[in-house]
């Protein structure tokens, strides 16, 4: 069967070619019979005959050894007289806009001296990396090699309590890309979930969720809230549709914020790939709310003799203090404590037990006097 074809000069060289090296490639082939001293061949090894070289494709044991080669073919280099097309390059390159969310985020756990700042980029087509620098310097300050989970608040977030599972409230975000899931209530507690919400005053805050809803296509509602974690209950507000979220996982990249940068405006400078020569301008707000003293907590007051009034409460820190985890482990360490304890007693009380059962006779002691009694027991039962 054969049929006409209309192609151009360069679809018209490729197919030259394939039909060339497909004819080249048809290789000539050998059966022979074998005598028994020749059990050492092996699939692979060449023999030569008349001069041509084969390589042994196939082995058949019998009363004979036989056996199937094929050519090998010397290499050829072949070529088509002609030009190739050339490729177009006046064809315009697409341009990317990159949307650029920097959350200024308190101290890690492990590393108090300094703030975070988080940096997620969404951009379509996404041109492959963004480059963050300094706005006045020019100093590159990270390299975001793929899209971040990036979005937009659809209805009005109300401020709430932390510490406790907010079930009232919920989260109604509308993603630019990516996509978010539910997560077991222990998984949310060890650090999964976590989304950076701007709230009206410029802060961020560092909200965790457990439930994920998909409501629209690219929209979500995050329920059972905890939040103001990661040291950001300063920035527990009110938060506008319309202003960001950022997921916080592997996608966003944290780097260390430059003291000097502290109570400032800092002007970023993001560049879409290595194509963009003037970059997109973005801006962080640098507050100082993100290092100082976390506030405290159980106050207490207790009248004293002369009207004076004794003020106590339980300080925070920005370390580890304020983990779950850490709470989790010492109530575990309590239960472990207590259990160890009652057993202890239980053995005791047997020991005992066992005792007077195998001494039944044994004459009891009278009570010690209070005279008998050490001074710091008669003077706590005064």
């Amino acid at each position: 069967m054969t049929a006409g074809l209309v192609l151009d000069m360069g679809g018209a060289q490729i197919a030259a070619e394939r039909l060339l090296i497909e004819a080249n490639a048809q290789r000539e082939t050998l059966e022979l019979t074998l005598p028994p001293s020749a059990l050492t061949l092996e699939l692979g090894d060449t023999i030569e005959a008349d001069g041509e070289r084969f390589e042994v494709a196939e082995i058949r044991d019998g009363l004979a050894r036989k056996i199937a080669a094929r050519a090998i073919l010397p290499e050829l280099d072949i070529a088509i007289v002609g030009e190739r097309p050339k490729g177009n390059v006046d064809r315009p390159i697409a341009q990317s806009f990159p949307e650029v969310a920097a959350a200024h985020l308190p101290p890690a756990p492990d590393d108090i001296g300094y703030t975070r700042l988080a940096l997620g980029a969404f951009a379509h087509p996404w041109p492959g990396r963004i480059q963050v620098t300094d706005g006045e310097t020019g100093a590159e300050l990270a390299v975001l090699p793929r899209a971040a989970t990036l979005g937009t608040l659809t209805e009005v977030l109300e401020p709430a309590s932390m510490f406790v599972w907010d079930d009232i409230r919920a989260i109604d975000v509308e993603l630019l890309s990516g996509h978010l899931a539910s997560r077991d209530e222990n998984e949310v507690l060890a650090g999964a979930n976590r989304v950076a919400v701007e709230t009206d005053s410029g802060a961020w805050e560092i909200i965790a969720f457990a439930e994920a809803e998909l409501i629209a296509p690219g929209m979500y509602r995050l329920s059972r809230l905890l939040r103001g974690q990661g040291g950001t209950d300063h920035a527990i507000g009110a938060a506008s549709a319309g202003n960001r979220v950022l997921l916080l996982d592997t996608r966003t990249i944290a780097e260390d914020v430059d003291p000097a940068w502290l109570g400032a405006i800092a002007e970023l400078r993001c560049f879409a790939g290595r194509a963009d020569a003037e970059g997109t301008v973005a801006q962080a707000s640098i507050d100082l709310a993100t290092i100082l003293p976390l506030r405290p907590v159980h106050l207490g007051a207790i009248g004293q003799t002369g009207g004076d009034i004794a003020l106590s409460w339980v300080r925070r820190s920005r370390s580890d203090t304020d983990s779950w985890l850490l709470k989790t482990l010492r109530s575990i360490t309590r239960r472990k404590r207590t259990a160890s304890r009652s057993t202890t007693g239980s053995r005791s009380s047997a020991r005992s037990m066992s005792r007077r059962q195998a001494s039944p006779t044994r004459p009891r002691s009278r009570p010690p006097t209070s005279a008998a009694l050490p001074a710091s027991r008669s003077a706590w039962r005064r």
